[in-house]
């Protein structure tokens, strides 16, 4: 029987593999580590905003004094027999902890070392610019370009790029704000945007000429895809302006027909699927149809933080599932750089990337 155990005892070959991360949301990708930096700084925050009120005032509130031992319980806790609702208490923490410039910055940083410490050599960050009480969208933006730019002195082999997440609860005016945000800093490194939350919330068609918007400033456009099932005619309707799919759990036989006959690349999250239940196991992981009908699957993490997984051994999970041997399995990897949102720039340097890791071990 295969032990596919999620473990960090990952063999060094995943782990030296170059590999291309497609589907990574920025504050689900945010580790213990970096989240519990965030709560002391923010508890910090709060001592001295109180002292600056009065200086006989309580250090911090009951309710901030928790948050550390919150964030430090969330993570560590046993998520075996969660379903996805199970984890909505973790997002909330982690969104309280990323609602300031400095913050957004810090934890885009620390995602990208750990990613590129991972053998990530390329990355698409996708992240919702969210409005709080001391920072725009537009300042949300900034701040994960400046965490960008502060690995850039850190001689990091990895090719950062930004996508901009749409919330489908959050309004059509919502989505053309971002939209045009996006189109805004495409020369920064934004290629381009994600529909994503709640499937149940308004339909995609609320949100399709403004997607197709997108596509007329050169944005490239994924999509949230068939996470429930009943959702046929509404999926056939993404697919005229989707350029990559995310998760596409439960496709209908003619919904998987079109998708395969589009050539629609889908970014692949295992560990994902099966922590939320979408997927029963490894074993049973839509993967498998797609490989076999050589159909373009792009090995994500989706929340690696959250879900505790690393890419690395989503690469050695999904080499047991599918039987690879090494030379399958960087091919695979490499197989991933048509599908990237990037430039031919880009795809020219992850090229000879994996053409230099064929070379080093004699593959």
């Amino acid at each position: 029987m295969i032990d596919l155990t999620r473990t960090d005892d990952t063999p060094t070959f995943f782990k030296e593999l170059p590999k291309i991360e497609l589907h990574a949301h920025l504050n689900g990708s945010l580790g213990i580590g970096t989240a519990l930096v965030l709560a002391e700084s923010k508890i910090h925050q709060l001592n001295m905003k109180n002292a600056c009120i009065s200086p006989n005032a309580a250090i911090v509130g009951k309710q901030d004094q928790k948050l550390y031992a919150d964030v430090k319980q969330q993570y560590e806790m046993d998520t075996t027999s969660f379903q996805i609702a199970d984890f909505f208490p973790l997002f909330k923490l982690i969104y309280a902890l990323t609602d300031t410039p400095s913050a957004v910055t810090f934890a885009t940083e620390q995602v990208i070392l750990e990613f590129a410490d991972d053998g990530v050599v390329y990355l698409e960050l996708r992240s919702t610019p969210r409005r709080t009480t001391g920072m725009s969208k537009d300042e949300y933006i900034q701040a994960m370009f400046a965490g960008i730019e502060a690995c850039k002195g850190k001689n990091l082999d990895i090719i950062v790029r930004v996508i901009l997440t749409i919330d489908r609860k959050a309004g059509l005016d919502d989505a053309l704000d971002t939209i045009q945000l996006a189109a805004k800093y495409m020369s920064e490194g934004v290629v381009g945007i994600d529909l994503a939350g709640d499937p149940f919330a308004d339909h995609y068609q609320t949100y399709s000429q403004a997607i197709k918007n997108a596509k007329s400033y050169g944005l490239k456009v994924t999509i949230h895809f068939c996470e429930i099932e009943g959702t046929e005619d509404e999926s056939i309707l993404m697919l005229q302006d989707a350029d990559r799919l995310g998760h596409a759990t439960f496709m209908s036989e003619r919904v998987k027909k079109e998708v395969f006959e589009k050539n629609i690349p889908i970014e692949v999250c295992m560990s994902s699927n099966v922590i939320c239940k979408t997927v029963t196991a490894y074993t049973d992981h839509h993967i498998q149809t797609c490989f076999e009908a050589n159909h373009a699957c792009c090995i994500s993490t989706d929340d690696k933080g959250i879900f505790k997984c690393t890419l690395s051994n989503e690469y050695y999970i999904a080499s047991k599932v599918l039987g690879l041997d090494r030379d399958q399995v960087e091919k695979l990897a490499r197989s991933s750089i048509d599908s990237i949102f990037g430039s031919e720039v880009d795809k020219d340097a992850l090229r000879l990337c994996f053409d230099e890791f064929r070379r080093k071990e004699q593959l």
